[in-house]
Formats: structure tokens, C-alpha cells, sequence
């Protein structure tokens, strides 16, 4: 469903907290940022300013990081 780019950047975001910071972690512009969890909220209809969904999306791409990205 999503892109490595969109996954590293939940990542970061989430890590960080902060559009400046994860965004120079990224080496980003801070709107490309903006653009990409604009983009995660149209695809999973759920807000990523609400911790619940946000904390979500973490654990999923972490999930994800640890196993190998193959649920088969």
C-alpha cells in the first residue's frame, strides 16, 4: 500500500515528532513532508495528527522493518 519513501518517512516523523527535524533526517523539504502525510491520510482515511493513528502507522512500518517486509 505504501511506498518505501512513505514508510521511511512515518518512521522519522514519528520519531522525531517535528516536521523541521524529520525533514532534515529525511534530507526533505518540510512541505514534501507535509505533502507525503497529507497523502497517508487521503489513503488510510484516518488523521496521523491523532496519536492513535499515527502510533499505529509507526508499529505497522516497524512491524514491517522487522520482518522483512514479506507477510506471505
Amino acid at each position: 500500500m505504501f511506498g518505501a519513501r512513505t514508510v521511511h518517512s512515518i518512521s522519522d516523523l514519528r520519531v522525531h515528532q517535528h516536521l523541521v527535524r524529520a525533514s532534515a533526517a529525511l534530507h526533505i523539504h518540510r512541505n514534501t513532508v507535509v505533502y507525503r502525510m497529507n497523502k497517508i491520510e487521503q489513503l488510510t482515511g484516518r488523521p496521523l495528527r491523532e496519536h492513535r493513528t499515527a502510533m499505529a502507522l509507526y508499529l505497522a512500518c516497524l512491524a514491517d522493518r522487522l520482518g522483512g517486509g514479506d507477510a506471505r
